[in-house]
């Protein structure tokens, strides 16, 4: 294992060469690796200097259960490749390291894409999913291909505006951290360590249930679902703030948790996260690193139903679909529970440390939402919008 820059472990297997190749006259950079894990495409940012570009992809291991000073964990899956022109694509290799980093995170491992010209870099994070596991929430690229058994690319977008590499933009206590931490013989100092450490109560999904005494609705959020938070990063020490992408974030330090309500309830559906900061490369980096799986009411209420009922829905835009919780027949109760997939984005899950998190929430397959029906000759409906009921971003139960 070698020693890349700011610390980031190199990844041990064959050599990754790179090479050029055209698309549409913009000459990319790519490294030449079979198989793939996924194969990441984006535009240079613009550099306000000049020099040679790179870009290198760190793979972040688990951050949950460090301790404030313990250094966190990167370790480099493409080594630095040459950028000529504007556009690159960069192919992250397969390998032991990836599928254990992968098994950690419920199949969903957090990638850094760092680009820069020796002087400037920019960074953006996204996640991405091993082959065969469920859909990540606000799945796109390799994500949602991989459920499909295809491979696709994940189009990296929003760079933040460059900084300089090794600027001060510690914050008093990551700046304490890096001056105790060893040295490294790396382009970037210091070590990345966490600085500071917190918890927040965080959006993670609303429950609405039909407003008849029969129902009841139990929201899950357990071990295997996972949520995709922005990551923020600033280079003046947390004065302002840029959005660098996103991570995937599991239940991975709780038993995972349900929240019930009867008829009636519209609601937002709250857990605890884990956020960390930490300093890497002279930039301030603010992230969610676990979930506890805690699921509790959040403060203030969603909107009811847009269309009224589901069945008004329906008969207003046929691109909304609809379910029906069956009733019982007084012995047992008519459930459904299908959305098993369901992604839910929302503008604000929490702010911390002057950082507006956003975010959305996914499920495995053996989480979901249950609507359960107690009428022994009333069916009520599930509905929301899209082509499939069981991935709608939000799922209404008539008129709530």
């Amino acid at each position: 294992m070698g020693i890349s820059r700011c610390g980031a472990r190199a990844l041990a297997g064959p050599l990754v060469v790179s090479l050029l190749v055209s698309l549409t006259g913009v000459q990319i950079a790519q490294a030449a690796v079979a198989p793939g894990f996924a194969t990441l495409t984006g535009t240079v940012p613009a550099f306000s200097s000049a020099g040679p570009v790179t870009v290198e992809v760190l793979a972040q291991g688990s951050l949950a259960h460090l301790a404030v000073g313990q250094t966190v964990p990167f370790t480099t899956v493409v080594a630095p490749v040459s950028v000529q022109g504007s556009a690159f694509s960069v192919a992250v290799p397969d390998s032991t390291a990836i599928q254990g980093l992968a098994a950690q995170g419920n199949g969903n491992v957090n990638l850094m894409t760092v680009v820069q010209n020796g002087s400037q870099m920019s960074t953006v994070f996204t996640p991405a999913k091993t082959s065969g596991t469920a859909t990540q929430a606000g799945a796109t690229g390799v994500e949602a291909a991989a459920d499909a058994g295809a491979q696709a690319p994940i189009q990296l977008s929003n760079f933040p505006a460059p900084w300089k590499i090794g600027g001060t933009s510690a914050s008093p206590a990551a700046a304490a951290q890096a001056a105790a931490a060893p040295a490294v013989p790396a382009l970037c100092e210091p070590p990345v360590v966490v600085a500071t450490h917190n918890n927040q109560r965080t959006r993670i999904g609303e429950l609405h249930v039909a407003a008849d005494s029969w129902m009841e609705a139990i929201y899950a959020y357990n071990t295997s679902a996972d949520s995709t938070v922005q990551v923020g990063s600033s280079a003046n020490g947390g004065s302002t703030w840029a959005v660098s992408g996103t991570i995937g974030v599991n239940n991975s330090i709780g038993s995972g948790g349900t929240l019930p309500h009867t008829g009636g309830w519209v609601g937002y559906v709250n857990d605890t996260m884990d956020f960390d900061e930490y300093n890497y490369c002279g930039v301030l980096y603010t992230q969610a690193v676990s979930s506890h799986g805690d699921t509790y009411d959040g403060l203030n209420a969603p909107g009811a139903n847009p269309y009224g009922t589901c069945h008004n829905a329906i008969a207003s835009n046929s691109s909304w679909r609809i379910a029906t919780v069956q009733h019982g027949d007084g012995i047992s109760r008519g459930t459904w529970n299908s959305d098993s997939s369901t992604v839910t984005t929302f503008g604000l899950m929490t702010t911390l440390w002057g950082f507006t998190f956003n975010g959305a929430t996914g499920y495995a397959v053996s989480d979901r939402t249950t609507w359960y029906n107690g009428s022994t000759g009333t069916n009520t409906y599930v509905c929301g919008a899209g082509g499939n009921i069981a991935k709608a971003p939000v799922l209404y139960n008539n008129p709530n």
